[in-house]
């Protein structure tokens, strides 16, 4: 079930977008209804690492996410609500954009993309880094940015993310060999404690190189018993038992 907030997201002016919303997913094959979301405009329960966590999704068209790097509002307000609300974060940036080669201006596409002008924000010209590199902040602080150019569009890509996560996590297996890439791409080559940490399931780099740190030799980390594991930041008693039993072949 994904819950769309009843009020209209981004700047349009029709009180029936949210109905849009709920109807163009209903037509995707899942289920949607209107309701009252404190923060973001698209929310859903998924898996995560660690079990059932909530991800919300915050929807801006062009102009209103300009609004929003002027006036602060996304980055003062919004994004702390969702980061509290939420396990996960989106935004959501709907419209067609682009740069003014030469000189770097923000172009607006209209006629969906058919056409193409200056962006005008507040009767003015825009460059193109304001809006570039604010998404980069943004992705930084730890929100996804998902592009789209109509809401079309954007209800498509919010379906995609309710499908990613009803996914069981340990299934997510192109996750994995993410995890795996990262540790020979170190400068230094890693450990053999740390290339065995980060083959058990659900460890991954970042936890690979806490253990590598701990345990020092492969012997240590292969001998380790669940109290060993626990030690390490991250590492709750079911992940712990499930590691030891992994280590030892036990099903």
């Amino acid at each position: 079930m994904i819950l769309v907030d009843y009020k209209k997201g981004g700047e349009e002016k029709d009180k029936n977008t949210p109905r849009e919303f709920v109807d163009r997913i209903n037509r995707l094959g899942v289920k949607a209804e209107l309701t009252d979301l404190e923060y973001g405009d698209f929310a859903f329960e998924g898996n995560g690492p660690d079990g059932t966590i909530a991800i919300g999704i915050e929807r801006k068209t062009l102009h209103d996410m300009l609004n929003c790097i002027d006036d602060a509002r996304f980055a003062g307000h919004q994004k702390i609500g969702m980061k509290q609300m939420y396990q996960v974060c989106v935004l959501a940036l709907e419209g067609h954009w682009k740069p003014h080669d030469p000189f770097g201006i923000l172009m607006e596409g209209f006629n969906g993309g058919v056409s193409w002008g200056y962006c005008r924000y507040r009767s003015q010209r825009t460059m193109y880094a304001k809006l570039y590199r604010y998404l980069i902040s943004v992705q930084l602080a730890g929100i996804l940015y998902s592009p789209s150019r109509d809401l079309p569009h954007t209800a498509l890509n919010v379906c995609e993310y309710w499908h990613y996560f009803q996914k069981r996590w340990d299934d997510h297996t192109s996750l994995k060999e993410i995890h795996k890439i990262a540790i020979p791409q170190m400068n230094v080559k890693p450990p053999l404690v740390r290339k065995w940490a980060n083959d058990l399931e659900g460890i991954g780099v970042k936890l690979s190189e806490l253990a590598a740190r701990h345990f020092k030799t492969p012997i240590r980390l292969a001998t380790a018993e669940e109290t060993d594991w626990l030690r390490l930041p991250g590492i709750g008693v079911n992940r712990a038992t499930d590691i030891v039993k992994e280590i030892w072949g036990i099903k």
